[in-house]
């Protein structure tokens, strides 16, 4: 048996409604687990996941703690101390066919080597002392990241990091010669949130970076003092972290390599890619796939010395090195996010468990968003339409279409769905398939 908690993000640094982006922890449980999660999983979701993954959903246990302060929208981390979840999740894990015999929890949140212990499962926890004393956030933070590469030796964009606005207000300017462009980056945010695209003028193409936002430069004196004035707070989250300033990088294609840093050392997991539409996260393929040999190995090795540096702090645990990298094969790091990523459940449950992508012949495995022309569909919807279109998910092929992440439970609407295939061609065949079959004509 091993305890799962899908406490997605520290609600303290930033949260949205997970209620939805949780439920992929049922991709990771085995036959006996205890999973906590901010809500009841969907019925059609956990049958759905367990068709494939082979696991009996009867021998799962689910755990809810009280809503707490964030509505039961995402796990308010001290909602797992509550006495009466406690008694309950000792009850559970008394309860377990077999002694615990590890625990995943997707943030590194001081309050879990704490609820751990009060379970007596203290000495389950990865690096327990590091994340106990605040290293999660210290681990997950732009701004600290930059430091932690440089003294890797690891290449990252031009930048610097701001701890006042006056300090943005020099550096902006001198990154702006550069290309033009500048990401401004909250030093708490993810997929994309907490970036903010300066553009000096309007002769950038801005579309395929990750920035929610973009905020345009007239030519003056003043604009950047202007623009400080009216971001800085949202960039530092009304003073509370340093801000990081990084030279856009144009024309360029976003990559990372995933680690697992353990007691004895570092272990590389996989690699991918993100595609981004008007600034949004729409796609994200695993494996990496068109790198060349010598920049796919700069890319490995770049992350495997960042995934050393950070297990040198005390950190233990997953780890996604973002890189960037150009036509000509110049490649830079961007961030690191020490915490179970939006990836893992791609390459780690789905991509090696389910479609074992290394196998021959190969496969890719390609998450999607829903697309805003598609009508709300129910998980079991869209899978029956994915069914009779002769695109469900096919084992023996090792092909097909499989829900990843679902609506939120008893609510229509958008979901993530993976496509496996074998190439490009093949993947951009099945979309337009799946699409004339949810929207015919």
């Amino acid at each position: 048996m091993r305890l799962l908690i899908a406490n997605e993000v520290d609600p303290m640094l930033s949260w949205v409604d997970f209620r939805s982006y949780s439920q992929r922890l049922l991709w990771f449980a085995e036959d006996g687990d205890v999973l906590v999660l901010p809500g009841p999983p969907g019925a059609d979701f956990l049958r759905h996941v367990a068709s494939l993954t082979g696991v009996d959903p009867r021998s799962l246990t689910f755990l809810v703690p009280p809503p707490g302060r964030y509505q039961g929208k995402v796990i308010d981390p001290y909602a797992l101390l509550d006495q009466d979840f406690l008694a309950a999740a000792a009850k559970a894990v008394a309860a377990a066919p077999t002694p615990a015999t590890g625990l995943l929890s997707c943030w590194p949140s001081p309050v879990v080597p704490r609820f751990a212990a009060a379970l007596g499962l203290g000495g389950l926890v990865p690096g327990a002392a590091f994340i106990d004393q605040g290293g999660g956030e210290l681990a997950n933070s732009k701004a600290e990241f930059r430091a932690l590469a440089a003294a890797a030796g690891v290449p990252i964009a031009p930048g610097a990091v701001c701890r006042s606005g006056y300090e943005a207000e020099q550096e902006i300017p001198r990154l702006l010669a550069g290309t033009g462009a500048v990401l401004v980056k909250q030093a708490h945010n993810g997929a994309g949130a907490g970036n903010q695209l300066v553009v000096l003028g309007h002769g950038h193409r801005t579309d395929h970076v990750g920035a929610k936002f973009l905020h345009h430069l007239e030519p003056g004196p003043g604009a950047v003092a202007a623009y400080v004035a009216e971001q800085w707070a949202w960039a530092s989250r009304d003073g509370r972290y340093p801000v990081v300033v990084e030279e856009f990088q144009p024309a360029s294609r976003t990559v990372y390599a995933e680690f697992l840093a353990e007691d004895d050392g570092v272990r590389f997991t996989a690699t991918g890619e993100l595609d981004y539409r008007e600034r949004r996260l729409v796609r994200e393929s695993t494996p990496a796939r068109g790198l060349t040999a010598e920049v796919e190995g700069r890319l490995t090795a770049g992350a495997a010395r960042l995934a050393e540096a950070y297990r040198s702090l005390g950190y233990r645990g997953y780890l996604s090195a973002d890189a960037i990298v150009d036509d000509s094969g110049r490649l830079v790091f961007t961030e690191l996010n020490a915490r179970v990523t939006g990836s893992l459940h791609l390459y780690g449950p789905i991509g090696g468990r389910v479609v074992d992508t290394a196998r021959h012949p190969r496969r890719s495995v390609t998450q999607h968003r829903t697309p805003a022309h598609w009508p709300a569909l129910e998980l079991d919807e869209f899978l029956e339409i994915a069914a009779t279109a002769g695109l469900g998910y096919d084992p023996v092929e090792r092909r097909g279409v499989l829900v990843s992440i679902p609506p939120v439970p008893g609510v229509r609407g958008g979901f993530d769905y993976c496509v496996v295939h074998d190439g490009a061609d093949e993947e951009e065949d099945l979309l337009r398939r799946l699409d004339g079959a949810v929207c015919p004509t």
